[in-house]
């Protein structure tokens, strides 16, 4: 696993507090030329698009219609539902 990999398992670990406090320390070390990669354009790379990305997705899917009441059955689940709903998940993504 890359150190990468690593990061994006860890922070999808982050409660919520916890996710806050990394997304603000993030935006306080904004980074500079000397972090940007040159991908042979003349876009530089932004470290926060995907993560940026990401909550857009996220934050669209919690605003859907009936996304709170999805979310009231998926706590409201046993753990051998999470289970088999964590597995059938894992299966279409491979």
């Amino acid at each position: 696993m890359t150190r990468v990999e690593q990061l994006e398992h860890q922070i999808g670990q982050l409660n919520p507090e916890e996710f806050i406090q990394l997304r603000d320390w993030l935006l306080e070390h904004p980074s500079g030329s000397d972090r940007q990669l040159d991908l042979g354009s003349a876009t530089a790379f932004d470290p926060l698009s995907a993560l940026r990305a990401e909550f857009d997705r996220e934050l669209a899917v919690l605003q859907q219609p009936g996304a709170s009441e999805t979310l009231r059955k998926v706590f409201a689940s046993t753990p051998a539902e999470i289970a088999e709903a964590a597995n059938a998940a894992r299966k279409r993504n491979y």
